[in-house]
């Protein structure tokens, strides 16, 4: 998948970022990384994004439309901002409006753009546009919903009352919705006044955004700080995913309910610990008989057991990291991380690393993207290529650089020697300069 964006936050216009199973995003504090994992979720998550809450979902708020549309000046002129979405897909992964050649098994390339504006400070869709080959479809929403289909010398255009009203669709599924009304009820009653081709584009485009859509992820979205330790935790803590700290009652859920499950994940979350040198060995310990009763997270570190709460912060910020990692190995998911390292040592940085890469390695579905400031991860990826244990196909870099008014968007990529190719002047020269006066230059 690659995403572009225009007009959006930090960002006047971007090249085509590419999605890699391993991609990392870097740069300096408030350079945009936060903003470009928010445009990440949404189109990672398409089906699932919830009505007008594009870019507030958590853990990304990006606040109002004037929040998040490009500001070039003190007062930003920009009427509109646009995702531009790029993927392949089949027509026989429609789900809702298959197309009449279901054996059809090409893979056709997608751009799918979204382009948002304001409703009394509200971000909703105004358009959206598809293209294929050499088809283009153009949806535009205001008090009259306007379709136009260009396919080569033809063209088609067609229109109904907006059932969303003035101001737009609210989500992507909305407008997958309009297509169910737009293919199947406005043109039933006078089918045999339009063409074949006509037909057919109607029904290639409805089929092409269904299965647009039906290629998702399941996301799975962390902040930087992620939980607070407890010495005991109860039924009435138990902490929504809205604020990150779920993790300990997860476990010992899964205790309680699954204990094949919980045998397999207790066996994996020990192997890290032991590994990230962060503890050896991990339990949920019950403190009364009743299930709904309190309970400890007890790690022992040292050859000692003691509470979480009585440990470094660096065990509770990698828990739910681990646990992730460990529960969506080979499925479809997405693991959107911001700053996996908080709180870790360097050691601990580095073999996070090496888990990420272990992670891409053994599935070839699931996509880790990361937030990060850690030279130590980033240098323990690039030995895992140069000794053969990762692909250095399967991972991007995403260098953001802050100008005056923008943020450039750099993409370095990796050699089979794990060098990184494509780095500009600024990356890393800060660490430079730094070195050269630890030397006394």
């Amino acid at each position: 998948m690659k995403l572009s964006l225009s007009n959006y936050r930090c960002f006047a216009r971007t090249p085509d970022i590419e999605v890699r199973p391993l991609t990392l995003i870097v740069g300096e504090n408030s350079s945009g990384k936060t903003s470009l994992m928010a445009a990440l979720r949404f189109s990672l998550e398409l089906s699932r994004s919830p009505a007008s809450s594009f870019f507030n979902v958590y853990p990304f708020d990006l606040g109002p439309y004037d929040d998040i549309v490009h500001q070039s000046g003190e007062i930003s002129t920009t009427k509109r901002f646009s995702l531009c979405i790029e993927k392949y897909v089949r027509l026989a992964d429609a789900r809702y409006f298959p197309h009449p050649h279901e054996n059809d098994k090409r893979d056709y390339l997608v751009k799918t753009t979204f382009f948002f504006k304001s409703n009394y400070g509200d971000t909703v869709l105004s358009s959206v546009r598809l293209e294929c080959e050499e088809d283009q479809m153009d949806v535009r929403f205001d008090d009259v919903m306007r379709v136009t289909i260009v396919s080569g010398e033809f063209r088609s255009e067609m229109s109904q009352p907006n059932m969303f009203g003035q101001g737009s669709a609210n989500s992507a599924v909305s407008l997958q919705n309009s297509f169910y009304l737009l293919m199947g009820l406005r043109f039933r009653a006078d089918e045999e006044k339009k063409s074949s081709i006509e037909k057919q584009k109607i029904q290639f485009f409805a089929s092409l955004y269904d299965a647009f859509l039906s290629d998702n992820h399941h996301v799975v979205a962390t902040p930087p700080v992620r939980s607070v330790p407890r010495k005991v935790y109860t039924a009435s803590d138990d902490s929504s995913i809205e604020r990150g700290e779920s993790a300990p009652h997860e476990l010992s859920k899964i205790k309680r309910s699954d204990k094949k499950r919980w045998v397999k994940l207790n066996r994996e979350l020990n192997r890290m610990g032991k590994q990230s040198g962060l503890f050896s060995k991990l339990d949920v310990k019950k403190l009364t008989q009743q299930d709904s009763g309190p309970f400890q997270l007890k790690v022992t570190v040292r050859g000692r057991s003691t509470p979480i709460a009585d440990v470094g912060y660096g065990v509770s910020q990698s828990l739910p990291i681990f646990a992730d990692i460990i529960n969506h190995k080979g499925s479809k998911s997405a693991l959107l991380l911001q700053q996996p390292e908080v709180h870790l040592h360097p050691r601990a940085q580095a073999e996070l690393g090496t888990i990420f890469a272990e992670y891409v390695a053994a599935s070839s579905r699931g996509v880790v993207i990361a937030e990060t400031h850690s030279d130590h991860l980033i240098d323990r990826l690039r030995i895992e290529v140069r000794e053969g244990r990762l692909n250095s196909n399967l991972v991007n870099m995403v260098f953001l650089e802050p100008g005056v008014e923008e943020v450039a968007v750099h993409q370095l990529n990796l050699d089979g020697q794990g060098n990184i190719i494509g780095a500009p002047a600024a990356y890393r020269s800060f660490f430079i300069r730094e070195q050269e006066r630890v030397l006394g230059f």
